[in-house]
């Protein structure tokens, strides 16, 4: 496996035995910003155009191929997108199968209201309500953070 992107570029750097403050001046990209790039701390960046910008700069002017530099940082983005998709998908089926108790416990209340009090049937049925729907929005939920595959054209021709 190749080196991160971030640790690539500090050695390129180091070999020049360049600092971030020679760097800054020199190209005008504020040091944080360097630090943020070396670090792999997109997050700290102002933005994916800004950002490019920046890595092809401090890839040619540290004499290591822009499209490289690029490439990886594409790489690492996706990497950390799908991490970030994985974990809300997580997260909403764990929310979904709170819910789902939620309403089962529901559904075992009304049931036993249902035989020993009459008189609270209506605000049970009005829970079990309210949990279905919030069952709905939880897969809801769960849909909307999966993936979707790819569909498959029809390649035949009349």
């Amino acid at each position: 496996m190749t080196e991160g992107l971030g640790l690539w570029l500090r050695r390129a750097r180091e070999a020049q035995q360049l600092t971030l403050d020679d760097v800054e001046k020199k190209l005008r990209i504020r040091r944080r910003y360097l630090q943020a790039l070396e670090a792999g701390d997109y997050s700290a960046l102002p933005g994916q155009i800004q950002t490019r910008g920046f890595l092809r700069n401090y890839a040619r002017f540290l004499g290591v191929p822009p499209e490289e530099a690029l490439a990886r940082y594409e790489e690492e983005d996706a990497r950390r997108r799908r991490s970030e998709l994985q974990a809300a998908i997580q997260t909403a089926r764990v929310k979904l199968a709170q819910t789902r108790t939620d309403l089962s416990d529901a559904r075992a209340k009304l049931a036993d209201a249902q035989m020993q009090d009459p008189d609270k049937v209506a605000d049970y049925e009005k829970i079990v309500t309210d949990k279905s729907q919030a069952v709905e929005t939880a897969r809801d939920a769960v849909a909307a953070a999966a993936p979707r595959p790819a569909r498959r054209r029809n390649s035949r021709r009349s």
